[in-house]
């Protein structure tokens, strides 16, 4: 494999990014890796995190399976990390998708790629709904871990059960006062963060640990006005929704309701396939729910290895995939 370092203007801001390519002669199919909120640099980091974090790597363990595989692969850095360029103004998906399309525009071009596939992790694949929507689409994708509920059902999932765990008993208040504050503090000022998201407040302010933290709402407005589920609807190639059935990031129905509107929208190529024991970045999920909520919290779960059942369902989708479109 050969890996070229990549660098597109859009709108007068430089995003950087790698294309992976198999040796050898030849045009190969090529799978864009569109990352999620928790995906700031092409190797899967969460970077800017109030507390220490383990380091994560997903997207780069993705992108590797897919070479030895024999695909070629463009990731990137969103802008203000990595070697991309700062910070847009506001926090909006509307840069993310100018991203996205640029590097699709660029794999289209580039002679040693045939086919494209987007695999839109988690909020990438609202990313990959609104190019497409936008007119910009892949010849198939891949939906992992992507959410279908509403901005209200998401944060409820993840931050109000957090706050609804810690009124168990003083210990899993005490632990999460200490090891995840801010997903507290998220959980605590739920009403609020709705409403300032409704009335097109930029931020909202937590406390967390004597500190101020700004909630960014630009994204949360977005999803309020054009929501998840109807995204889906604009996505007409073949596609596979992949989710750990243990995803604590995500609820693991949505994928079903995924599937039930991409066939409900006309689209009657879609296969869904749950990982058992997987988590929302296909990792290992402890079986017991306590500690899977404090591993989803204090994002200890970037440190358990990952499920070879989720390569293996992705590659053999490609295969058959790519010999039909």
């Amino acid at each position: 494999m050969i890996q070229y370092e990549l660098g597109i203007e859009v709108d007068g801001a430089r995003v950087a990014g790698s294309l992976l390519l198999p040796s050898g002669g030849g045009r190969f199919p090529c799978v864009i890796i569109a990352g999620g909120t928790m995906s700031h640099d092409r190797d899967g980091a969460l970077i800017g995190h109030p507390l220490p974090v383990p380091q994560r790597d997903a997207l780069r363990r993705m992108a590797i399976k897919l070479g030895e595989a024999g695909y070629a692969v463009i990731r990137w850095d969103k802008r203000g990390y990595g070697r991309s360029g700062p910070c847009p103004p506001t926090s909006s998906y509307t840069y993310e998708v100018e991203d996205l399309v640029a590097f699709l525009d660029f794999a289209r071009r580039h002679p040693a790629i045939s086919r494209v596939v987007i695999a839109g992790e988690s909020a990438g694949a609202y990313v990959a709904c609104l190019a497409a929507r936008r007119g910009h689409s892949a010849d198939a994708y891949v939906f992992l871990g992507a959410l279908y509920a509403d901005v209200e059902g998401l944060l409820r999932y993840n931050y109000v059960r957090l706050a609804e765990y810690t009124e168990r008993s003083t210990a899993n208040r005490r632990w999460a006062e200490e090891n995840a504050p801010l997903s507290l503090a998220i959980g605590e000022n739920f009403d609020g963060i709705i409403d300032a998201a409704g009335q097109g407040r930029e931020y909202y302010p937590l406390k967390v640990n004597g500190r101020e933290w700004r909630f960014q709402l630009g994204k949360l407005r977005e999803e309020m006005e054009f929501p998840p589920h109807q995204a889906f609807h604009f996505i007409a190639g073949p596609s596979l929704v992949l989710q750990g059935d243990a995803d604590m990031n995500v609820c693991p129905a949505d994928a079903m309701r995924i599937e039930a509107a991409l066939k409900g929208a006309g689209n009657n190529e879609v296969e869904r396939v749950m990982i058992p024991g997987a988590d929302h970045s296909f990792q290992v999920a402890p079986e017991d729910e306590d500690t899977r909520i404090r591993e989803r919290h204090s994002l200890a779960s970037f440190l358990r290895p990952y499920k070879d059942e989720f390569y293996e369902a992705m590659l053999e989708w490609l295969e058959k995939t790519m010999t039909r479109v």
